[in-house]
């Protein structure tokens, strides 16, 4: 598996998702809250697409996330060979007696797993999770502080149809033969954008780091130098309850490298911060013993 782009013909990204591959078909996992424009998009270009090919679309599935450093452990007391499976890497199995996709991946940068099962078991599944003393049920609120500490973006904050992955500083998300074969939907753009980065892209992705209060998405960052000078925009911030600091992703214009002294208005106050590189924790995905 990996994590990819769909991406518009201008090379913006008209979602970020997930695509594992097994020996004779794709799953391809994309965002709830994108899931009409992205298949409306997928069913436009199979109509054009002269191959043997069609897309099934999973409406009765639901996906559950089991993430953190005893995740394996939990899921682990219902399948065996977990310490076999490497990161972003998905087999099916069965657990309660039903069917389902097991990836070890999640937009956590923690050791997880993504467990795709029928919607009607979910709560079943997750049931059982809960009866081990290690789980909990969080929300959405605790799962974007963790994917903002470990440097992920999120769609409409950090990535949209104006957004290209330069930008986003993920074209490692696409292959070198990729990029060189060309035959997708953006190729010629993104080729195009790349040549001339430095005139068609003023601002990148980076991090700020500050103390005080939260700089939240639409914060303007001036520099630290007194020349109220506007060198980017907070996309999205939060407090770090690992660093006990704030931190927050934005984009940055080109030039304004690490260690950078920044204000961030955030209320009409200005707020010290300071530029650092992407991510803010380390990452602490599984890696299978040698």
């Amino acid at each position: 598996a990996r994590l990819s782009v769909i991406m518009n013909d201008k090379a913006g990204v008209k979602d970020d998702c997930i695509i594992t591959k097994f020996d004779d078909h794709y799953i391809h996992v994309v965002n709830a809250g994108c899931k009409d424009k992205d298949i409306a998009h997928m069913q436009e270009k199979l109509a054009e697409f002269k191959g043997d090919v069609k897309m099934e679309i999973l409406t009765d599935n639901a996906l559950v996330a089991l993430q953190g450093p005893t995740a394996a452990a939990v899921l682990g007391e219902h399948i065996s060979g977990l310490e076999k499976l490497p990161f972003m890497s998905s087999l099916y199995a069965n657990i309660l007696g039903e069917d389902v996709r097991i990836s070890r991946c999640g937009y956590t940068g923690e050791d997880g797993f993504e467990i795709s099962i029928r919607s009607e078991a979910a709560e079943k599944l997750t049931n059982a999770f809960l009866k081990n003393p290690e789980v909990q049920m969080v929300g959405l609120a605790a799962r974007d502080s963790l994917r903002l500490e470990a440097g992920m973006c999120l769609y409409t904050k950090e990535l949209d149809e104006d957004t290209s992955p330069i930008a986003a500083r993920l074209m490692w998300v696409i292959s070198k033969r990729r990029m060189e074969e060309g035959g997708f939907v953006g190729h010629k753009a993104l080729v195009d954008l790349k040549a001339n980065a430095k005139e068609l892209i003023p601002r990148l992705r980076g991090g700020v780091i500050s103390q005080g209060p939260v700089a939240r998405n639409g914060t303007e960052i001036i520099l630290g130098d007194g020349s109220k000078k506007v060198v980017g925009v907070v996309t999205s911030g939060c407090p770090s309850p690992t660093l006990g600091k704030n931190v927050a992703q934005c984009y940055l214009d080109r030039g304004i490298g690490k260690d950078t002294p920044v204000m961030l208005l955030v209320r009409g106050k200005e707020v010290e911060g300071s530029v650092v590189s992407l991510p803010f924790t380390t990452p602490r995905y599984y890696k299978i013993a040698e």
